[in-house]
């Protein structure tokens, strides 16, 4: 396990955000690096360490064709998805991007005239709208994609691992294999 210092990358988003907006009208400023993919990378890494030995005895019993216990589970399911079920639990915004996908979806239609393309005005506006519409769809099919990727587990794993077949076992074990040793998931 290497030395992550979290709490110094935590003070260095930090400072490189409130750098970055204290900013933002100064010409010709480059904005101050935010080491926000450590931060996340080291984050993560950290959270694996945790559960590195009890994911590898999870791995040697799916391989081995043993029972996985209710905690195995529980561990399974906090490590591959834990994040994601917090991200769903503490993510405020998506009632406000569903409003705005289906306001921005109608103003867009506003935009259906035969003209638009000789239009210097109304083609600059829709290029703004465009800007702004993939912006909320952006943050919206993450979301959907975290909840997603939540219901594939749910249904691929189930409650019990017991039902999975030796096949469904082994992509499983290697899937966490993969997981347990790689930098980025």
């Amino acid at each position: 396990m290497m030395n992550r210092d979290i709490p110094r990358a935590i003070e260095e988003v930090a400072t490189g955000i409130q750098h970055m907006l204290n900013h933002l009208d100064d010409d010709g400023h480059a904005a101050k690096p935010i080491p926000i993919e450590k931060l996340k990378n080291w984050t993560r890494e950290s959270y694996q360490d945790l559960f590195h030995a009890q994911i590898k005895e999870i791995i040697t019993k799916l391989k081995t064709k043993q029972d996985l216990t209710r905690e195995d589970m529980q561990v399974l399911e906090k490590w591959m998805i834990g994040d994601l079920q917090m991200y769903a639990t503490m993510e405020k915004h998506y009632e406000q991007w569903m409003s705005d996908l289906l306001s921005l979806s109608t103003t867009l239609e506003l935009y259906q005239c035969d003209d638009i393309h000789q239009n210097e005005n109304k083609l600059l506006e829709l290029q703004g709208l465009i800007l702004e519409l993939d912006h909320v769809l952006t943050d919206f099919e993450k979301y959907q994609y975290a909840i997603e990727r939540m219901h594939r587990f749910k249904s691929y794993v189930g409650a019990y691992a017991e039902e999975l077949t030796d096949t469904q076992r082994y992509e499983l074990a290697d899937m966490l294999k993969n997981m347990l040793y790689s930098s980025l998931y």
